[in-house]
């Protein structure tokens, strides 16, 4: 088993945490180590931000497309266009093809926010289930569609707050605990419509850590943790998710910014 990779690269840790940080940020920069970033600031057109994730699945009338003037660069995932997608319509985008594993103590963060929190669902983290409608099918039975998988997933039609999910050969378990903000206590287990926040995925084989940051780097309670989530010799991609759960609206998603990375052996 390779060492674990579990980077919290916000400016309040590396301020905190000292040398120990420092020589994991090295290490993240070494050849052994493989990662893929990206900050959404060099696509002129819509085009060519979709031909670099070669991946994606809509319901209907979704799209990717690049924010222009996005502060430090942005794209967007949405389900339809005005106003009238139907119920269950869905955006879903790869970031990043199956080549993740577990067994390589892969790991997935990426920095978005939410246009409303009503009626929706979102889920991001890895999966195996790259042709359909989600990794999860429903969250309060639950039934999924993946095989493999490892996801944070908010689903209206169940609760407003924040679960964690591994699905391992089909089996599913999945974690409800209630995340708090270590600084102010207040529950930040339900998202913020259109308000940032970064979430993380870290495997180490069959076992994943769930993550949650604020938009200002602050760790929002405690790492959530599922033994045997995941099959970890199986590849996953690093993926993000939006549905409508109710028709004629349309929920989207606003990336700011990616990082995924492995053990290269």
């Amino acid at each position: 088993m390779v060492d674990r990779l579990k980077p919290d690269l916000t400016t309040k840790n590396i301020r905190n945490a000292g040398e120990s940080v420092r020589i994991l940020i090295r290490e993240l920069q070494g050849w052994d180590t493989v990662i893929w970033e990206d900050d959404f600031l060099t696509y002129k057109t819509d085009a060519e931000l979709q031909s670099r994730y070669l991946d994606r699945v809509t319901g209907g009338d979704g799209s990717i497309d690049i924010v222009a003037a996005g502060v430090s660069g942005e794209a967007t995932i949405d389900v339809g266009d005005g106003g009238t997608s139907g119920d269950n319509e869905y955006g879903g985008w790869l970031l990043g093809n199956l080549q993740w594993k577990g067994d390589l103590n892969c790991f997935t963060i990426c920095r978005f926010k939410i246009s409303a929190i009503g009626t929706t669902k979102v889920e991001f983290g890895f999966t195996d289930a790259v042709d359909d409608a989600g990794a999860v099918d429903v969250l309060a039975t639950p039934s999924v569609t993946a095989t493999n998988a490892a996801v944070w997933v908010v689903d209206t039609d169940d609760t407003a707050t924040w679960q964690a999910l591994g699905v391992k050969a089909t089996v599913i378990q999945k974690d409800e605990t209630v995340l708090y903000a270590d600084v102010s206590g207040t529950s930040t287990a339900t998202p913020i419509a259109d308000t940032y926040f970064y979430m993380g995925v870290f495997l180490e084989g069959d076992h994943a850590m769930y993550s949650m940051w604020d938009a200002s780097g602050n760790k929002v309670g405690d790492d959530l943790i599922i033994d045997n989530a995941i099959e970890g010799g199986t590849t996953v991609a690093p993926w993000i998710f939006v549905q409508n759960r109710a028709g004629s609206q349309d929920r989207f998603l606003t990336v700011d910014y990616t990082m995924t990375g492995q053990r290269r052996s």
